[in-house]
């Protein structure tokens, strides 16, 4: 679980990562606060950023690229993490409809309220965006589910292909992936192969074709299972 703040208070910034840690502390060491003071900051930082955010704590009063205006460049690369919106001015929150805000938290802080946002957030999380953690160096990473095209087991190694393009790799097993996952949307083709079935764009008797144009194959081992499988999911739509 990876979480940003952007204010332009330090103070303030102190104090609502104060209960961000409280919030989400049973996330343990698989959980991630940094704090920026600008827009401009946070967006030169996402440059650099080689893991995906699902917490976003916007200002919307921030100098320079404002609050909204800022979640709206988020969103033009990132549709899954939940943003919240921390503002003085109620007025502004239906322009946050624009960017799908999950939330608002209002100045000046009242305590029950800022955990009570905080607690939907870390449930909404768990319910709806199941992830994906792996460690890489040593440090650990968190993927959301939906932004795994298909894993690929290269001897000791695993690749992860995400929906974005980028690519990750560590140190495991597909089986131990599958395992993590429990998710009947990834299937097995190939002792090499784990893929996610909402990143089909066709599937044929011995291959399926993502929707990056890649062609996967199905081997005579999981041929069976797979068509099965796949077929079952189709029926549950």
């Amino acid at each position: 679980m990876n979480v940003i703040i952007c204010d332009d208070d330090q103070f303030f910034c102190q104090q609502l990562e104060d209960y961000v840690d409280a919030a989400f502390a049973d996330f343990g060491q698989s959980y991630n606060c940094d704090v920026y003071y600008s827009g401009e900051e946070l967006l030169a930082a996402r440059k650099a950023l080689e893991e995906p955010i699902q917490v976003y704590l916007l200002d919307i009063e921030l100098p320079g690229i404002d609050g909204l205006s800022l979640a709206a460049e988020i969103r033009r690369e990132d549709s899954q993490a939940l943003i919240i919106f921390v503002t003085s001015h109620e007025e502004e929150m239906p322009r946050a409809f624009d960017v799908a805000a999950f939330h608002f938290i209002i100045k000046p802080l009242q305590p029950e309220k800022v955990l009570e946002v905080l607690k939907r957030a870390k449930e909404h999380f768990i319910r709806s965006k199941r992830t994906f953690q792996f460690i890489i160096r040593k440090r650990r990473y968190t993927l959301f589910a939906a932004e795994i095209a298909y894993f690929i087991s290269q001897g000791r190694k695993v690749s992860i292909h995400t929906t974005s393009g980028k690519v990750y790799e560590y140190y495991g097993t597909l089986d131990e992936a599958e395992e993590q996952l429990g998710m009947s949307t990834f299937l097995r083709i190939h002792k090499s192969y784990l893929v996610n079935v909402d990143y089909f764009l066709r599937v044929e008797s011995k291959k399926v074709i993502m929707q990056d144009g890649e062609l996967l194959p199905i081997s005579k081992r999981y041929h069976s299972a797979f068509h099965q499988n796949y077929r079952t999911q189709l029926l549950s739509i």
